[in-house]
């Protein structure tokens, strides 16, 4: 069981262990102070390495397993939220929390002797790696919450397009069969029968959003040439594409999504 050491910010205690020389912060303290109901939801969008499983011990002095975050994946968290507290919460973070960690590398006051210059050496390095590690973290950030206003930006893939960005690797029988079977799309092929050549007519809904499907994807409406009214698929823009990326990878599809777009100057 790591030391841990509490942080306050407006009234919500923070709890911090070092690992291997890297903070790792209490998931839900994270959720709470972000007003996130759900850390499990939030567990569920990170990267397994982001995470890990530490023993507290409780307010009435029981041991507990905790999920503690990684600083990078901290920063997702916090770029992807929507809370108002994420912008002070950031801010509290970088001028008080980090700082307080790394002005010695460990928490607590410093164990080198500091009359000695290859402990002052020592020191010096581990504070630089320390830098050096919240500055990549800090960019890593920072491309998520920029990728995520451009996804928030446009209209929304259509299925064939989702597809092609994300999983160019997967078949396309492979991928839509998949959705098929999670029922995120309803599955009506060759529903009305065949047509007067003997080609399967699928039913009217077909590649509609399935029951599992509602929070990924919408319906986008068209009129055709003769005043018909269709439908569309199209996957919803913001944090729904991401997560849904994120799911199809869960279950087995090989994506691209660390291909970012680029982003405008």
């Amino acid at each position: 069981m790591q030391d841990l050491i509490p942080f306050d910010f407006q009234g919500n205690a923070l709890r911090v262990i070092l690992v291997g020389g890297d903070p790792w912060f209490a998931l839900a303290d994270v959720c709470t102070a972000l007003d996130l109901s759900n850390p499990s939801q939030v567990a569920s969008r990170l990267d397994e390495d982001a995470l890990i499983t530490n023993e507290v011990i409780d307010s009435m002095g029981r041991p507990q397993s905790a999920r503690f975050v990684s600083e990078p994946g901290l920063y997702e968290v916090i770029a992807t939220s929507r809370s108002p507290k994420a912008k002070p919460f950031k801010r509290w973070l970088f001028s008080e929390v980090l700082p307080s960690i790394r002005k010695t590398g460990s928490y607590g006051k410093p164990s080198l002797d500091l009359t000695s210059l290859d402990s002052i050496s020592a020191l010096l390095d581990a504070g630089k790696a320390a830098l050096n590690r919240a500055i990549e973290a800090e960019a890593r950030a920072k491309v998520s919450e920029e990728r995520l206003d451009v996804i928030e930006g446009g209209k929304g893939f259509a299925l064939r397009e989702f597809h092609k960005h994300y999983f160019p690797d997967v078949p396309e029988r492979q991928f839509f069969e998949l959705l098929y079977k999670r029922h995120l799309l309803i599955d009506q092929r060759g529903a009305r029968g065949r047509d007067a050549n003997g080609k399967l007519k699928n039913g009217k809904q077909h590649k509609h959003p399935g029951y599992a499907g509602k929070p990924y994807f919408f319906l986008d409406p068209y009129i055709d040439r003769f005043g018909d009214w269709f439908y569309n698929t199209r996957v919803r823009p913001g944090r729904p594409e991401t997560e849904l990326v994120k799911l199809l990878e869960k279950w087995g599809l090989p994506s691209n999504q660390h291909k970012l777009p680029e982003i405008a100057a």
